[in-house]
């Protein structure tokens, strides 16, 4: 029965892992995206 244990606590880590892995690609590239549109809002009020 700790063995199971064992499976299902690795299994779950490692789904949180790549879930927070994902989470950071997916920020990293709506940061990306919206930089540009920051940049011409800024120059264009300047």
């Amino acid at each position: 029965m700790p063995e199971k244990t064992e499976h299902w606590s690795r299994l779950y880590g490692t789904r949180m892992m790549w879930f927070v892995i994902l989470w950071c690609v997916g920020f990293a590239a709506a940061m990306l995206t919206a930089l540009p549109f920051r940049l011409l809002v800024a120059a264009a009020m300047h």
